[in-house]
C-alpha cells in the first residue's frame, strides 16, 4: 500500500475532475492523451514560479 496525505475519497474526486475537462479544446488527433498534454501545460506555468512562491494545490487554479 502507498502512503499518501490525501484520502481515497479526495483522490477519487480529483481523478473525476480530470474527466470533466473542456472537451471543446481537445484535439482528438493529438499524439498525447488530454491528461498528459494538460499536465505538460501546467508544468509550463509552474516553471515560472520563483523558489519563494508556493504553487496552488488544486488543478482548477490552472484552468
Amino acid at each position: 500500500m502507498i502512503d499518501t496525505e490525501s484520502s481515497p475519497e479526495h483522490l477519487a474526486e480529483e481523478l473525476l475532475a480530470l474527466t470533466k475537462m473542456n472537451w471543446n479544446q481537445t484535439q482528438l488527433d493529438g499524439r498525447q492523451p488530454i491528461t498528459l498534454r494538460t499536465a505538460d501545460r501546467v508544468g509550463q506555468i509552474l516553471r515560472h514560479l520563483s523558489p519563494k512562491d508556493r504553487p496552488q494545490g488544486r488543478y482548477v487554479f490552472y484552468m
